[in-house]
């Protein structure tokens, strides 16, 4: 229950709203919630923590969730998210969040371009991200373009995956990551 009430759960919920041109459910859902007066008050708040302090990633991060729901100010989403980028250029969760809200609102190169950047930086969400990215496109796009060329992380995420329905991925980065790692040898 707690994970469906995440901000970010309702940024993906409206995003297929979108994609699927379902506009009168994110109206309802706005109208449900009272999202209108609630996150206008956040928003709000969150405009005055940012002025006090450009230096918080979090703070962009939740203008940009706001921004996709609704708007609430002349900045868009994608320029908080991109200022998001700046203050916390090297940190894996902030450049995961970043990517993950742009994947939801379709700015897949931004999405993309965080994601690699986050697991160049730690191997802490490659899962996370494998699990998205492959929504919308292949093992062999996902490891050019999002997982950076490394035996470990294709290690880490093969074990992290269960089921016979992911054999074939496993496989796959079992073997990038042992020719990867034979090449090093030598």
């Amino acid at each position: 229950l707690w994970a469906r009430t995440q901000p970010t759960f309702f940024t993906e919920q409206v995003s297929r709203w979108q994609t699927a041109g379902q506009v009168e459910r994110i109206a309802m859902l706005k109208e449900q919630y009272n999202f209108s007066a609630r996150l206008g008050t956040a928003y709000e708040y969150l405009t005055r923590a940012q002025e006090s302090c450009v230096l918080s990633a979090d703070v962009d991060e939740d203008l940009a969730m706001l921004d996709f729901v609704g708007d609430y100010g002349e900045r868009t989403q994608e320029m908080h998210l991109r200022q998001a980028v700046l203050v916390g250029p090297s940190s894996p969760k902030t450049l995961f969040k970043v990517g993950t809200l742009a994947y939801f609102s379709g700015k897949d190169d931004l999405a993309v371009a965080c994601w690699r950047r986050s697991l160049e930086l730690g191997p802490t969400f490659v899962t996370q991200i494998h699990q998205l990215a492959t929504v919308r496109m292949s093992l062999d796009d996902e490891l050019r373009r999002v997982i950076p060329e490394s035996g470990e992380l294709y290690v880490r995420l093969a074990k992290s995956l269960s089921g016979d329905e992911n054999r074939t991925v496993q496989e796959e980065l079992a073997r990038r990551a042992l020719k990867l790692f034979a090449d090093s040898e030598t």
